[in-house]
C-alpha cells in the first residue's frame, strides 16, 4: 500500500512540475515575408513543394563554377535585415545538407547535417544570427550511410542526375517570444 502511495505521490509531482515548465513559444515563420527561390517553399502549405535550384552567384570564378557543379540550394531573401534563430525544413530524402547564412557579404554555416532520416528538421541556432538571406546547400553527390563501416556507395542526392531535392516548406523564426511573466 505505501508503494502505491509513493508512486502516487511522484507521479503527481511530476505532473505539477510538468505543468510548471515553460516551453517555448516561437513567433510567427518570419520566411513567408521573404522571397524563395520558389514561392511553394515558403507559402505555408506542407503540401506545395518546390525543387532546389542549381547555384547562381554573380562571380565567375572557377572555384565558384565548381561549387556550382557540386551543389543545388534553396534560398530565402529579405529586403532588410532579419534576425533568425530557429529554422524548420520539411522535405522528403533531405539526408545531407548545410544550413547557411550571409552575414557581413560572406557565407557562414550554421550546421550541417549528414544521415538524417526526418522528413521534418528543426534546427535552434545557439545564437541568433542577423542576416538577409538564408539557404540550404545540397550536394548533388554524397557518400550513403555507412554500414559496419563499410561506404556502401557514391550515389546522386536522391537518385536524381540533377540532384534537385523537394523541399515543402522552409521555414524561419526569430528569437522567442518572451512569456508575459517573464517581461
Amino acid at each position: 500500500m505505501q508503494r502505491w502511495i509513493g508512486r502516487i505521490v511522484l507521479f503527481s509531482t511530476l505532473v505539477m512540475l510538468s505543468a510548471c515548465m515553460s516551453s517555448v513559444e516561437w513567433g510567427p515563420n518570419i520566411a513567408v515575408n521573404a522571397r524563395a527561390t520558389n514561392d511553394r517553399m515558403n507559402d505555408g502549405n506542407d503540401y506545395t513543394g518546390a525543387d532546389s535550384q542549381a547555384m547562381l552567384e554573380e562571380a565567375r570564378d572557377l572555384k565558384i563554377l565548381e561549387e556550382m557543379d557540386k551543389y543545388t540550394q534553396a534560398t530565402l531573401t529579405w529586403n532588410r535585415p532579419t534576425t533568425i534563430a530557429r529554422v524548420v525544413i520539411r522535405a522528403k530524402e533531405l539526408e545531407v545538407f548545410t544550413l547557411e547564412a550571409l552575414v557581413d557579404g560572406e557565407w557562414k554555416t550554421l550546421h550541417e547535417t549528414k544521415n538524417n532520416l526526418k522528413d521534418s528538421w528543426a534546427y535552434t541556432l545557439p545564437d541568433p544570427v542577423t542576416t538577409t538571406e538564408i539557404r540550404v546547400r545540397i550536394p548533388r553527390k554524397y557518400d550513403t550511410r555507412r554500414v559496419g563501416g563499410a561506404k556502401r556507395r557514391n550515389r546522386v542526392e536522391g537518385g536524381m542526375p540533377s540532384g534537385e531535392k523537394t523541399i515543402y516548406e522552409f521555414e524561419a523564426y526569430g528569437p522567442p517570444i518572451p512569456k508575459e511573466d517573464e517581461q
